[in-house]
């Protein structure tokens, strides 16, 4: 198991986050860790006000508004030692406690990602991620095992709609005006 643990970071760049990666891609390479830790940086959680994020795992332990000089305390105590940050958590204005972890921070309960859901566990710039998520598996498909009018009758049956502006279904040619 190369990884047995990781860093989850969220891609927000206007809040910050290039610093954070670049203090926590250094503090692991600084205690010789990159062939124990994972240092994953994602697609938006959803919750931009709160970033950067970091999310430590395993455990789900969550860090918002990260600042570059928390990186090194959080990898010793959270990464190394697991045991969360009291001070680093979230904490929940409704209620003034601090959640230790993502899925009990209030503002994801009421959440259904069924689009984006994907985008906290690979990194956009990871070609790897997506293929390991399932990604080009209908492009094989298309190229590999579908006939031309297969093709064309699963866009008509998908009632997907062109770009452009105009919104036309996809696939059929009868109904683009002119």
């Amino acid at each position: 198991m190369p990884y047995p643990s990781g860093l989850d970071i969220s891609r927000g760049l206007a809040s910050g986050c290039r610093v954070v990666v670049d203090a926590v891609r250094e503090e692991i390479e600084k205690r010789g860790l990159t062939e124990k830790v994972r240092l994953l940086v994602t697609g938006c959680h959803g919750f931009c006000e709160r970033g950067p994020i970091i999310v430590v795992k395993p455990g789900d332990i969550f860090y918002s508004k990260v600042k570059p000089e928390w990186v090194s305390e959080i990898i010793e105590e959270t990464v190394i030692n697991g045991n969360p940050i009291e001070k680093y958590l979230y904490k929940d204005p409704a209620i003034g406690e601090r959640i230790t972890t993502e899925q009990d921070v209030p503002f994801y309960a009421v959440q259904s990602r069924p689009l984006l859901g994907g985008n906290v566990s690979m990194d956009p710039a990871e070609i790897e991620d997506y293929i390991a998520s399932g990604g080009y598996t209908a492009l094989v498909k298309v190229l590999f095992s579908m006939q031309p009018e297969e093709i064309i009758e699963e866009v008509k049956k998908s009632g997907i709609r062109g770009r452009g502006g105009g919104g036309f279904p996809a696939g059929r040619i009868d109904q683009i005006p002119g």
